[in-house]
């Protein structure tokens, strides 16, 4: 579904970021990062990656929201990655900080 990059992509991903299985969720937010760089359905796809990055979520699912955060850059993702920062596991800081960095790069 990510590789379809399109507005018809955006619902089923958006579904499974929510699946009851981490490593569907992971997929999900990792496709998700090439559709919200493609412009679509941006501020959608930010608020549901920022709240798999700092929102109780499994280790895994955290870190490649963080990491998709990052692909799609922009100032809009400041505050769910420093969040992230913040996280006690340091397995989602490291990301979130790359993220940051990105974001930072592409201004």
């Amino acid at each position: 579904l990510g590789n379809i990059s399109g507005p018809i992509a955006i619902g089923p991903l958006f579904m499974a970021l929510k699946d009851g299985d981490s490593v569907v969720r992971d997929a999900a937010a990792k496709a998700l990062s090439s559709i919200g760089n493609a412009g679509l359905a941006r501020e959608e796809v930010i608020a549901l990656l920022s709240q798999a990055a700092t929102k109780g979520e499994n280790a895994r699912v955290q870190v490649s929201a963080a990491w998709a955060l990052g692909k799609i850059a922009g100032k809009d993702i400041f505050d769910p990655l420093f969040k992230a920062l913040m996280n006690p596991d340091r397995n989602l800081c490291v990301p979130a900080a790359w993220a940051l960095g990105e974001t930072r790069r592409k201004e």
